[in-house]
C-alpha cells in the first residue's frame, strides 16, 4: 500500500471528507511502512478547512433604506445618507451578489475569514442565501465597524463579524460546488434560502443548480406578498434524483409557491421515489380538499411500501372532516389497497406508517371480539393503550351494545368491569354516531397502596395481588409522594421477607402506576 506513486496517495486522501481524513490520520500516524500516506495525510490536515458559506443577493444598495453608517476603524464613513428630495437611480434597483465564509478547522476550532483560495482543500457544511444587510464591501479594512440609529436610544457601534466582497455568478458557482461534509447527526449540510424576492431568486436559482446534491436539509422562507418564485423545479430537482440524501425539507413561502405544484411534488417525494434516508417534508400551505383528494389518491395508486420513514407537516387541511370521512377511519387510518402501509392524516400533518389491523374501518363482530379478549386477559391491556373510536351504522346499533354490555349510564355511557376488579372500559355515544372505547384504572389511595404492600408481605411473595404478577392503577400526585417519602422519586421498591422476591412501584405516565414483583436470584 506504501508503494503507491504519492500522486495516487494525495489524489485519494483528497478524496476523503474531513472526518474520514482524522480516522486516517490516527490509522497511520505509528506505521512506519505507511510513512508516504502519513506525510499526504499531515499536509492535507493542514490546510483542509470546513466553510460556512453566506451569500447575499439583493438589489443595489439605496440611501434612503439605510438606517446605519459603516465605517472604517480609521473612522472614514463609506456611506452616507440620500439628500432628501434626491431621486433615485435605475442603477440602485440592480441586482448585487456578496459573499462571506467563514471556516474552521477538521478539529471543528473556528479559523475565522475563509480567503477563498486553496479550494481543492475547502468542504461546505452549510450554505445560506439570503437578502439581509450586509457590510458595505467597500470599506477597505478587515475590522469594519456598524454604528446603528435608533429614534428610542443611544447609536451603538458593534463590530462586524463577517467580510463580505462583491462576486459575479462564476465565482459564486464555483464555491456552491464544492463537496459537502457529511455529517451523521445531521445537524450541518444545511442549504437555506431566506427572505429572498423574486428577482433575486431569479439570480439564486441561476447558481443553485451547481450545488451538491449532497446537503440532507433544504430551507426555503419568504413571508413577503411577491411575484412566485418559480422554485418548484429547482426542488422537484434537486430532490428527487436517486441517491438524495435530503431528510429535511422545510418550505416556508405562504403568498407565492405553487401550493398544488408543491404538493404533487410532495407526493412524487413520499410515494414513488425510493430513499436510503427518512423524508419530512414542511409546508407552509392551507391545503384544500381537492388537493388531498389528488395526494391521497396518487397514494393509493402507489405500490405502498414503505422504504424509510416518510411525513409530511402542512399548516391545515380544509374540510378535514369530509376528507377523513371519505378515505379513514375515525382515528385518521387509511389503508392502502395493498395493506404494506397506511395513511393518518391529521389537522397539520400526514405520515406513511407500516399497516396495523386497527388502521382498517372497524365493524361491531371485530369490536365484541377486542372486548371478549379484553376479558379473558388480566385487564390491563386493549387496543394497544389507545382510546378506540368507530362509527355506528345507524342509532339501533347502540341500543344493541347496551343490550350486550349494559345497563348504561344518562344513556350514552356504558361500563363495561374487568372480573379482575382493577379495570373497565368506558364505551360513551357522541354526536354523528361516533363511539369511543377507552380503559378506566382503578383509583387507590395511600392508605390502600400501604395495605397492598403489607398483605404481600404477608404471603409468599409470588403475586402482588389474586395471583397477579403485575397491576396497574390511578393515584394521584399527593398520595404517590407520601407512598414513596421523595416527591421526585418515580421507583421505589420493597424486599419481601423470604429474600426471594421484590415489589417494585413505578410510576409510568404523570397518574398510572405499575406494582409489579421481580424474582431474584438465589
Amino acid at each position: 500500500m506504501d508503494q503507491l506513486p504519492h500522486d495516487l496517495v494525495d489524489y485519494l486522501v483528497h478524496l476523503l471528507p474531513p472526518g474520514d481524513l482524522q480516522i486516517l490520520a490516527k490509522a497511520v500516524e505509528e506505521k512506519p511502512e505507511l510513512e508516504n500516506w502519513k506525510l499526504v495525510t499531515e499536509a492535507h490536515l493542514k490546510k483542509r478547512c470546513i466553510i460556512d458559506l453566506d451569500i447575499v443577493v439583493r438589489q443595489r444598495w439605496k440611501m434612503s433604506d439605510s438606517r446605519y453608517l459603516t465605517f472604517t476603524v480609521e473612522g472614514e464613513p463609506s456611506r452616507k445618507r440620500r439628500k432628501k428630495g434626491a431621486k433615485q437611480n435605475q442603477e440602485d434597483k440592480e441586482v448585487e451578489v456578496h459573499i462571506s465564509a467563514e471556516k474552521r478547522l477538521c478539529n471543528g476550532e473556528s479559523a475565522g475569514e475563509w480567503d477563498f483560495k486553496n479550494l481543492p482543500y475547502v468542504w461546505i457544511s452549510n450554505v445560506t442565501i439570503h437578502s439581509h444587510e450586509c457590510p458595505q464591501p467597500s470599506c477597505g479594512t478587515s475590522n469594519p465597524f456598524r454604528l446603528v440609529f435608533s429614534r428610542n436610544t443611544k447609536p451603538t457601534i458593534t463590530k462586524i463579524r463577517n467580510i463580505y466582497h462583491r462576486a459575479d455568478l462564476q465565482e459564486v458557482r464555483r464555491n456552491l460546488s464544492l463537496p459537502v461534509e457529511p455529517s451523521e447527526d445531521g445537524f450541518h449540510r444545511c442549504l437555506s434560502l431566506e427572505g429572498l424576492d423574486s428577482p433575486e431568486m431569479d439570480i439564486a436559482l441561476q447558481v443553485l443548480p451547481a450545488a451538491q446534491k449532497t446537503f440532507s436539509q433544504l430551507k426555503f422562507s419568504s413571508y413577503s406578498p411577491g411575484e412566485e418564485l418559480r422554485i418548484e423545479d429547482f426542488i422537484d430537482d434537486y430532490a428527487g434524483q436517486e441517491g438524495s440524501l435530503l431528510e429535511d425539507l422545510d418550505i416556508s413561502c405562504p403568498h407565492n409557491v405553487d401550493g398544488e405544484r408543491m404538493l404533487d411534488i410532495a407526493g412524487s417525494l413520499l410515494f414513488e421515489k425510493k430513499r436510503i434516508t427518512p423524508l419530512q417534508i414542511s409546508f407552509y400551505h392551507h391545503a384544500g380538499k381537492d388537493e388531498i383528494d389528488t395526494f391521497v389518491q396518487r397514494w393509493q395508486n402507489s405500490d405502498g411500501s414503505i422504504d424509510a420513514e416518510k411525513q409530511l407537516h402542512i399548516t391545515a387541511i380544509d374540510n378535514l372532516t369530509a376528507i377523513k370521512k371519505k378515505y379513514c377511519n375515525p382515528d385518521g387510518y387509511a389503508v392502502h389497497p395493498s395493506r404494506r402501509s397506511s395513511l393518518y392524516i391529521s389537522y397539520g400533518d400526514i405520515q406513511i406508517v407500516k399497516f396495523q389491523p386497527w388502521h382498517l374501518p372497524l365493524t361491531a363482530v371485530w369490536i365484541d371480539a377486542e372486548i371478549a379478549k379484553w376479558k379473558a386477559g388480566d385487564g390491563f391491556r386493549f387496543h394497544d393503550g389507545r382510546e378506540l373510536r368507530l362509527f355506528l351504522k345507524s342509532n339501533a346499533e347502540w341500543f344493541v351494545n347496551v343490550e350486550k354490555y349494559g345497563p348504561s349510564k344518562k344513556g350514552d355511557v356504558l361500563f363495561i368491569a374487568h372480573r379482575s376488579g382493577w379495570t373497565s372500559l368506558k364505551m360513551t355515544k357522541l354526536p354523528n354516531k361516533l363511539v369511543t372505547i377507552d380503559m378506566k384504572y382503578k383509583k387507590l389511595t395511600h392508605n390502600e397502596l400501604m395495605e397492598i404492600v403489607k398483605k404481600w408481605e404477608e404471603s409468599d411473595g409470588s403475586a402482588v395481588v389474586d395471583q397477579l404478577k403485575s397491576i396497574e392503577f390511578r393515584v394521584f400526585k399527593a398520595a404517590w409522594n407520601e407512598f414513596c417519602d421523595d416527591e421526585d422519586s418515580e421507583k421505589v421498591s420493597f424486599m419481601h421477607p423470604n429474600q426471594k422476591t421484590r415489589l417494585i412501584v413505578q410510576r409510568i405516565d404523570a397518574s398510572l402506576t405499575q406494582m409489579s414483583v421481580e424474582e431474584l436470584d438465589e
